[in-house]
């Protein structure tokens, strides 16, 4: 007889499914199972397309349903208990001389049900049925009572079953595995993403969890959207991998197939486990086998998650014929932003001179002017300012609590000329170009860091003020939650402050450096130690009195026009002066790590080092080489969720707010 798949019938909640193989084959010593010992695999229902072949050996009402291709192994009944709730699985006894003889025989009944027999007498008041327990036992296969229609399973037979299996064959010639594909968005309107279109991306690098590897994903533009490759039919039941490393595929944390999951790529080194996926009707992606959940997004943000089936928020994707024309287009933009990249490459490495490597070394930061296109400042401005209209509970969430995914934030440094000044000062990164996932906006508004209830600043004011420089990264109770990481510092290598406003004067909400400030930091760290800093935060720094006696350098007013930067090496001492200026000063901070970070998040070296991993050198960077691949390590799959926003957010811990009182 040749080799079939028992495909449900009923009930319609299983319709359409099969029986399939679940995890690895299972080995058992003498001792351990009985006299004999044994292996066995487990078996559960899932997609028609992943069904296994069976053998049915012998008559239908007494045969033994073996594996095809090895055929030691049988459907069993746990412990020959022919009651309801016993486990029904693959086995054969005797793990070295098989004893196939002993395997359980099975009876097809005429309405499409299967029950044991127990020593020839089919016990027909028992059938095969579905645990509907809860995780991995919904699925599982028990006995049931033949009466319960909720859980007996009544397999196809005859034609329904040729005619099914004819189906999938014919589904399965037409697929590609190897074909690209973009997982682009046409619904909802995801207004506060920005203009253009959206698709499912990776967000930051790779996380190890375990003996697993994660990447978190995210909706982004569409020119930045993973590729991906179908595991299966896409109507059916399909793994969505990662075209590049086929080890990632599309998961849910924990499996919690409920609102609220995240969604993001994992690699546990066993593809078998992989998620399986299928597009429904509207074109959503629901985990198949949980039809009431779909990846959808939560509101006003770029996180990818489960939402119900219903929900607005589920995202609904392109079909292959859109997601081609999409292809198409994609490959035009891509083309015309090579070329605009070439012309913008010369330019930010003309910028990239002996006087700003000087500068650099010497005073530990850089003053770039007119870096960042105007139209990309007043984009900013103009997102900043919609966000100060629509604010409720006061302006103070804009002094440097405010960290926005928005593109238009973000695109001052992805789409301006600081990511090739970035490579070209601190090396080209294995994950490719400099980006940032988010910004941190810090306004000043006149009267801030004044003389209370004025507009006004004095001698006085100021050196109290200049006294209360700070580090960023240092942990403080600035926001909590967030910067109130005690005992730790995130650190960074390049600090870079993007002008939104003209500050023409001093006084006027202005960045101020303490020049070569790096390097003195870099020696009173090298006596005392930064065990303090992690521990006090910038209580343990030496602000206040001890100021002089550490910076030997008098502050500069780091004064410019919209659209320059300041660049800063990480350890730079600085702070913020008072606005007693009539005007906002609007500027957004960015906290940049180099590849030496992506070995180590928290990477202390450089604080004593504050130079080692920068190329200030020659006239290109050479290419840093390290002795493993990138590997950021998390305890838990929500530790590495929130990895990438949370270091973004625990280094800029800045405390712009801390002057001794």
């Amino acid at each position: 007889m040749e080799a079939e798949a028992l495909i449900v019938k009923l009930p319609t909640d299983f319709a359409g499914w099969a029986i399939s193989f679940r995890g690895e084959e299972l080995r058992r010593e003498k001792g351990e199972a009985g006299p004999h010992g044994g292996r066995g695999q487990g078996i559960q229902l899932h997609a028609a397309t992943a069904a296994a072949k069976f053998r049915m050996d012998g008559p239908k009402d007494n045969m033994a349903i073996r594996k095809h291709g090895d055929e030691d192994l049988a459907m069993e009944v746990a412990h020959r208990k022919m009651v309801p709730n016993s486990d029904v699985t693959l086995w054969c006894v005797g793990l070295h001389e098989p004893h196939r003889e002993w395997a359980c025989r099975f009876c097809m009944n005429d309405d499409g049900t299967i029950s044991p027999c127990d020593k020839g007498n089919p016990c027909k008041d028992v059938v095969i049925g579905v645990h509907l327990g809860e995780g991995w036992k919904r699925t599982g296969l028990v006995l049931v009572h033949r009466e319960d229609t909720k859980r007996r399973l009544v397999f196809l037979q005859g034609s329904e079953l040729q005619s099914r299996v004819a189906d999938l064959d014919e589904a399965a010639m037409r697929v590609d595995a190897t074909k690209e594909h973009r997982l682009i968005i046409t619904a909802p309107n995801l207004s506060w993403m920005g203009p253009g279109p959206l698709g499912l991306c990776i967000q930051g690098s790779m996380i190890t969890v375990g003996n697993g590897r994660i990447f978190n994903l995210k909706v982004g533009k569409a020119a930045d959207a993973a590729v991906f490759a179908f595991d299966g039919l896409e109507t059916e039941c399909m793994a969505v991998r990662l075209h590049e490393d086929r080890e990632f595929g599309v998961d849910v944390s924990h499996r919690k197939m409920e609102p609220g999951s995240a969604v993001l790529l994992w690699d546990c080194d066993r593809k078998i486990l992989a998620v399986q996926f299928a597009f429904g009707t509207d074109r959503s992606l629901c985990p198949f086998g949980f039809a009431g959940v779909a990846i959808g997004i939560k509101q006003n943000t770029d996180r990818l998650e489960l939402v119900r089936s219903d929900d607005p928020m589920r995202l609904r994707f392109q079909t292959p014929e859109e997601e081609e024309a999409t292809a198409a287009l994609l490959r035009e933009e891509a083309a015309a932003a090579k070329a605009a990249l070439a012309a913008l490459e010369d330019a930010a490495l003309a910028r990239c001179n002996a006087d700003m490597f000087e500068r650099l070394r010497l005073d530990g930061f850089v003053h770039i002017p007119n870096v960042v296109p105007r139209e990309l400042v007043l984009a900013a401005r103009k997102e900043i300012n919609r966000q100060l209209g629509t604010a409720t509970g006061g302006t103070d969430q804009f002094k440097a609590k405010t960290f926005p995914r928005r593109p238009e934030i973000t695109n001052l440094v992805n789409s301006s000329g600081l990511p090739i000044i970035l490579r070209r000062l601190l090396g080209p990164r294995d994950s490719g170009p400099y980006r940032v996932e988010s910004g941190q906006i810090a306004l000043r508004f006149p009267g801030d860091m004044c003389i209370k209830d004025s507009v006004d600043s004095d001698f006085q004011n100021f050196e109290r003020i200049r006294q209360g420089w700070h580090i960023d990264g240092t942990p403080s109770s600035f926001i909590p939650g967030v910067t109130d990481h005690w005992g730790k510092i995130t650190n960074f290598d390049a600090l870079v402050g993007v002008l939104l406003s003209d500050t023409d004067a001093n006084m006027s909400g202005e960045l101020c450096c303490y020049p070569g400030s790096h390097m003195d930091l870099a020696g009173y760290f090298k006596q005392n130690g930064v065990d303090d800093v992690a521990n006090k935060g910038a209580a343990g720094l030496p602000t206040g009195q001890k100021t002089d006696s550490v910076l030997r350098k008098p502050p500069i007013h780091c004064n410019g026009k919209a659209g320059d930067v300041f660049l800063a090496n990480y350890m730079v001492a600085h702070f913020i002066a008072p606005n007693t200026s009539q005007d906002i000063r609007y500027a957004v901070y960015f906290r940049i790590r180099g590849p030496s970070f992506d070995l180590d998040p928290f990477n202390k070296e450089s604080m004593l080092d504050p130079l080692m991993n920068w190329s200030l050198d020659g006239p290109e960077p050479p290419k840093k080489a390290f002795a493993k691949p990138s590997l950021r390590r998390a305890a838990t799959i929500e530790d590495a969720e929130l990895m990438n926003e949370a270091l973004d957010y625990y280094s800029a811990a800045n405390n712009d707010h801390t002057v001794p009182t």
